[in-house]
């Protein structure tokens, strides 16, 4: 019988289980509040679906990237910039409720992670299938 992990870089095995725990606690972390709150409209209703379909992205991306398969890479770098986009909309909703300075960079700290992931998969696409 083949091993399927023979030939994968270690790091991409941890990044897959990341992005599969990360998926499933963003999917729990929007379905529930959902639950309690109602799905009405606002930003809390947007915020909540952005993560719920975020979640759903990178637990399916997990699939891709511990099989080393090319969609797997695509639908990962989709969710990084998917993050940083997201980041620019709520930073141009916040920013007019809460002009606070500095906001621009605490809203696009955190996807500086998923978009460093994004460039080493894409350093190393040559492994995927």
């Amino acid at each position: 019988m083949e091993n399927p992990s023979i030939g994968r870089p270690i790091l991409v095995a941890i990044i897959s289980w990341l992005s599969l725990l990360g998926g499933l606690l963003s999917v729990i972390g929007s379905v529930v509040p959902m639950f309690i709150y109602g799905t009405g409209f606002g930003f809390l209703s947007t915020t909540l679906s952005y993560l719920f379909i975020g979640g759903i992205l990178l637990f399916i991306s997990s699939f891709g990237l511990s099989k080393m398969r090319k969609w797997g890479l695509y639908l990962f770098t989709f969710w990084a910039v998917l993050g940083v986009a997201w980041s620019f909309y709520a930073y141009v909703n916040l920013q007019s409720i809460f002009p606070l300075p500095g906001l621009l960079l605490n809203k696009m700290l955190p996807n500086v992670i998923p978009i460093l992931v994004a460039i080493y998969l894409w350093v190393i696409n040559k492994k995927f299938n």
